[in-house]
């Protein structure tokens, strides 16, 4: 028995979605990203991550000298770029954080930091490292929970290049 066929360019045609003829190398990054984070999740959070559990794991590499600012600085450099190009906190938020007011007020001190380390007001090493994670995460909330636009997946494949360097980088350097 074969499976059913699935085109996904046609079902997103057939529900109406804004965008529709996804080229697959468009949309790769979406798929390295759910795999990346599959593995992330599993060896760093026990199946179940949480802000909590990402920021412990992040704090125990950091005092264990097993991950480092230097590790990470042309992701760090990437998306400070990205907050450059932008014009105000509200372009972070849209950025990395598109979602409901209610997680911006439960997260305000992650969003916080990484405001100061996007604009280099810190150099706070486990600050940035918990900055960096808490992207990723961000990412793979937005991405999961329905918060990121399919329709604007390619313009996102720089960010989801980085993330994904992000999550390997660390499951090198931390697992």
């Amino acid at each position: 028995m074969t499976p059913p066929d699935f085109d996904l360019n046609e079902s997103l045609k057939k529900i109406s979605y804004e965008h529709t003829d996804f080229d697959s190398k468009e949309i790769q990054h979406v798929l390295e990203f759910t795999l990346m984070w599959n593995i992330f999740e599993k060896r760093t959070c026990g199946n179940h991550v949480n802000l909590k559990k990402l920021k412990e794991h992040v704090h125990q590499s950091y005092t264990r000298g097993l991950v480092e600012v230097d590790d990470f600085q042309d992701h760090l450099n990437y998306l400070r770029s990205l907050y450059s190009n932008s014009n105000s906190a509200i372009d972070l938020e849209s950025t990395f954080l598109p979602d409901s007011g209610n997680l911006k007020k439960r997260e305000q001190p992650e969003i916080e930091a990484l405001s100061l380390v996007l604009k280099e007001e810190t150099q706070e090493e486990l600050l940035i490292l918990t900055s960096l994670l808490f992207v990723t995460y961000r990412v793979r909330n937005n991405l999961f929970h329905g918060a990121k636009e399919v329709g604007r997946l390619r313009e996102q494949q720089g960010l989801f290049q980085t993330v994904n360097s992000i999550l390997a980088v660390y499951l090198e350097k931390a697992t």
